[in-house]
């Protein structure tokens, strides 16, 4: 690469990089599509003027692309381009929906840098920013989930994924603040979004404003890399609204798009999962302590059928008056419902609800720890996703978990997946959180082979207390049939006290009292 003429041309610099490609490390002009070089070209003046300390033609592009269509790795060149070669020190931003989305932008420039050895020994990544120390630029890493200087007046902002920027107030102080720079750039790069939300206000505005203050750009189609196979593969993983929102560009109704429609009426019945002698019943409980809303559910589960059902579920709103859920109801609710369904785990994010569950493990509450990382939350989205598509939930109708249910979108991460939903005066969808927490323990527990001895006892439909008094009463019976209650036969006596000490021996009730 001639790096004098690729100071004074983006296209040119762009198109004699080495990238990361879907064919492998590639010469970038040898992989791109039509639609990449004209971006280039199109921002390469305005770039080239905010370097120079000049007026740029245009100041504000929107990018839209559907999913795989190298946002990320594109505008990185931008950025690069501006840290390599400027003639005026940048201050420069990235502001993102948190650590891991940032992370992406990050992690492309280490890519690109880790394959052009020309251009990595002028620029430099750091914990979350890039330098070059020839030219005193400084790419600066924002995410909203960190705290972070919003008062800055960046030359050149990139806003990453405005779809998943969930706060409208971290967008706009980045970009209000880089209207004062009016010798600056801004890019806006998102994949289509939720119809009647602020990003499409946003995206509304930039494409009004095409041909004046806006350069617009959008990809509505898959992206040309990706095989018929993989599109066929991502209908079949993904609902409707967000397969046709991530790859054909269409912004949809302001619904979550984790799940169908279909597939949650699909799971409502007004029949309840008969009892078996393998059921079981497991829990998930979302706890909110300050201005948040708290939740359990409970699961039926069937380890012959594999088939799982909504048992009970309740929430919680904070107190008017305190803003805080009352925690010693939900501890309450938690024990109850461990009582009446003889619950074998309850899962829970020990976040907020360490004590809680301390408190409930000493009343022998079997407490299951559903920390909220990387994995546990990938294997939530999963499971909950996976157990309505193959129709193995059937829930009653409760109007506020699938009002919850059609709230919840689902976001990619580095580490897979996971749920999330906007918050609005109910909360953030915490009962549909509940049953996430609860699902893979459900499923975990539906996948034992389950071991039963002797026939099915008549009294199994009855609760965990009934069946253990039935149980006594029989052993009660029992002793008197040994002890010859009703007869004239002789021994009577001694044959009692032979089966009260049997009890005593075997029985582990009678070892309770005995130990004690």
């Amino acid at each position: 690469m001639n790096l004098q003429k690729a100071a004074t041309d983006l296209t040119y610099f762009a198109a004699n990089l080495r990238i990361p490609s879907a064919k492998g490390d590639s010469r970038f002009d040898q992989v791109w599509a039509d639609y990449q070089r004209e971006y280039f070209d199109q921002i390469g003046p305005s770039l080239l003027a905010v370097e120079r300390g000049e007026q740029p033609p245009c100041n504000q592009y929107w990018d839209e692309r559907t999913k795989g269509g190298s946002k990320d790795t594109d505008n990185s060149v931008v950025l690069l381009h501006a840290l390599a070669f400027s003639k005026r020190p940048l201050d420069m931003q990235v502001g993102a929906a948190d650590r891991d989305q940032a992370g992406e932008v990050r992690k492309a420039i280490r890519d690109i840098l880790r394959l052009n050895p020309q251009i990595a020994q002028r620029v430099e990544v750091q914990a979350w920013s890039v330098v070059c120390k020839a030219t005193k630029c400084e790419c600066t890493i924002l995410a909203t989930d960190v705290a972070s200087a919003h008062g800055a007046r960046p030359d050149i902002l990139f806003l990453n994924e405005l779809s998943h920027i969930s706060q409208e107030e971290f967008a706009a102080n980045l970009f209000d603040n880089a209207t004062k720079k009016p010798r600056g750039l801004r890019i806006v790069a998102t994949n289509s979004g939720f119809r009647g939300t602020w990003q499409e206000r946003w995206r509304n505005t930039a494409r009004d404003g095409h041909g004046t203050r806006w350069f617009y750009h959008t990809l509505s189609e898959p992206a040309p890399w990706l095989s018929q196979e993989e599109l066929e593969e991502a209908e079949r993983r993904n609902s409707k609204a967000r397969f046709l929102r991530l790859f054909w560009g269409v912004w949809v109704a302001q619904l979550g798009d984790a799940l169908d429609e279909e597939d949650i009426k699909a799971a409502i019945t007004d029949k309840p999962m008969p009892k078996t002698r393998h059921t079981f019943y497991v829990a998930g409980l979302d706890l909110g302590i300050r201005h948040d809303h708290s939740a359990l559910v409970v699961l039926q589960g069937d380890r012959s059928t594999q088939q799982l059902a909504l048992a009970f579920a309740k929430n919680w709103s904070p107190n008017p008056s305190t803003g805080k859920v009352d925690l010693m109801q939900v501890e309450q609710a938690v024990y109850s419902a461990f009582q009446r369904y003889g619950l074998a785990k309850v899962g829970y994010d020990p976040y907020q609800a360490e004590l809680l569950s301390q408190r409930l493990a000493l009343r022998k509450v079997p407490m299951h720890e559903m920390t909220f990382v990387g994995a546990n939350l990938n294997l939530m989205a999963n499971t909950l996703l996976d157990v309505f598509r193959s129709r193995r939930i059937q829930l009653y109708d409760h109007p506020r978990l699938i009002a919850d249910l059609n709230r919840l979108q689902i976001e990619e991460k580095s580490y897979g997946y996971r749920l999330s939903a906007t918050r609005n005066e109910d909360g953030h969808a915490d009962l549909a959180t509940a049953l996430a927490i609860a699902l893979p323990l459900a499923v975990e527990a539906a996948g034992k082979t389950p071991i039963v001895a002797g026939p099915l006892d008549e009294d199994y439909s009855k609760t965990p207390f009934e069946r253990e008094l039935s149980r006594l009463e029989k052993k009660q019976a029992t002793a008197h049939e040994l002890a010859g209650y009703g007869t004239c036969e002789s021994g009577g006596r001694e044959n009692m006290f032979r089966a009260m000490n049997d009890l005593m021996r075997n029985d582990p009730l009678f070892q309770q009292f005995h130990r004690r």
